[in-house]
């Protein structure tokens, strides 16, 4: 067999092969004999009918697979020999074949990169304060206040700042509706991103209608109509204020069980602080990313990243759809999503490789005690029987991702237990 391995660039390799006459020979002399047994060939008594009358009637279904298994076995041999580890699935190009000659193919495959490993240890990291402040405390009893207002209709006065208008609004371009809602709420705010109507809609009464011309915002959802004005007919069907209630015991029994203030505050006080200290996790983190990939400069399979950064979008889209956009509304912005996102697919993919490369060099592995304890876990998150969780992960392929996310962790602490760490603010 001849062989000729190429480096390409972003971690691509070209693999140009070519399998000998005799072993292409022996692979149609099985395939032959395999179809042979159950071939019904009229004249012929079945698994009786000769080499050239076999060739006759299924040359192009022996060839075929002839190709099919001389590829694939070759391709694995390959892979293995030269220890190539690929991350992406072979495509295989420029196939000529004859049946009795040699086979000629080449194989793209994107690989690892290989990355050499320098400073990890002892990297400077500040560390935020994750205490929690009196202020945040009283900024969190406000959201729990601003959860917990009501709205009353008001009847007796046209609307003014602060209030909530209940309204139809239709906008067109050029004669075109564009965007139309029934009932939709508008908060009449001072500051707003919609200046024109929420300065039309002060002093407004129940029933009337009011016409506002305004430019569509640059980053506008319909990015064909972005900057261009729109012509918003409003109708205001109700106004609306927000009641706050007061900040005493009746609020805490009436948000959850709590028997006073002083114990929501409490269950607030905890809740905070495991923010802080996810915050606090998640910045000390992204500075050991900072870090590593400042002193390691080397390239990732873009097919990596082409996948990182579809999944990355795919999770916008999704929370778009979560906070009540149109199909086609979100669709329209899937060109955007993907060049906002590139930058991060590809820091997600660098570091995912660095921390692989750092897992191998520290021996870092995750056991399968370990693994089962993680899914245990979050089957109990799912409120779902342990085993049948864990067959659901096995059977959907994620059983190996949760592993690596284990093993991403384990190596994470790893560096974080031999980082310099200090106070946030200090700079020794």
């Amino acid at each position: 067999m001849k062989l000729k391995i190429e480096d390409k660039k972003n971690c691509q390799k070209l693999i140009k092969i070519e399998v000998e006459s005799q072993k292409v020979k022996n692979a149609l002399d099985e395939i032959y004999k395999s179809i042979g047994k159950d071939a019904q060939i009229p004249g012929f008594r079945k698994g009786k009918a000769p080499r050239d009358i076999l060739q006759a009637h299924y040359r192009d279904k022996a060839n075929d697979e002839a190709i099919r298994r001389l590829i694939w076995g070759v391709y694995r041999d390959v892979i293995k020999t030269n220890d190539i580890k690929p991350v992406s699935y072979p495509i295989i190009e420029d196939v000529k074949f004859n049946d009795d000659g040699p086979l000629n193919f080449a194989i793209k495959i994107d690989v690892k990169p290989v990355i050499n490993l320098k400073s990890y240890i002892k990297i400077k990291v500040k560390k935020i304060p994750q205490e929690v402040s009196e202020e945040d405390i009283n900024k969190a009893l406000e959201a729990v206040r601003e959860s917990s207002a009501r709205f009353e209709p008001v009847e007796e006065r046209p609307a003014r700042i602060g209030d909530y208008v209940v309204c139809d609004y239709d906008c067109k371009i050029s004669g075109k509706s564009i965007d139309s809602q029934k009932n939709a709420w508008l908060h009449v705010e001072e500051n707003s991103d919609l200046q024109e109507i929420t300065k039309a809609l002060i002093g407004c009464s129940k029933g009337q209608i009011k016409e506002v011309t305004m430019a569509l915002p640059k980053d506008y959802k319909q990015t064909e109509y972005a900057g261009k004005n729109g012509n918003y007919k409003i109708t205001v069907n109700e106004i609306k204020q927000k009641i706050l209630p007061q900040l005493d015991d009746e609020l805490a029994k009436q948000v959850g069980e709590f028997e006073n203030l002083e114990q929501l505050k409490e269950r607030l006080k905890k809740e905070l602080l495991i923010k802080k200290k996810q915050q606090q996790r998640s910045d000390m983190e992204n500075q050991l990313f900072d870090f590593l990939l400042k002193v390691h400069q080397f390239d990732v399979p873009e097919s990596t990243v082409q996948r990182q950064l579809q999944n990355l979008v795919d999770d916008a889209k999704a929370r778009m759809a979560y906070q009540g956009y149109k199909k086609e509304e979100i669709e329209s912005q899937e060109n955007k999503l993907k060049q906002t996102l590139a930058i991060n697919a590809d820091r997600h993919v660098k570091i995912f490789f660095l921390l692989e490369a750092i897992a191998e060099k520290e021996n870092i592995d995750i056991t399968d005690e370990e693994l089962n304890k993680q899914i245990e876990g979050m089957s109990r998150v799912a409120k779902q029987d342990a085993e049948k969780f864990r067959q659901d992960v096995k059977e959907k392929g994620l059983t190996d991702s949760i592993r690596k996310q284990l093993l991403h962790d384990k190596v994470i602490d790893f560096l974080l237990e031999n980082a310099k760490i200090a106070p946030f603010g200090k700079t020794k």
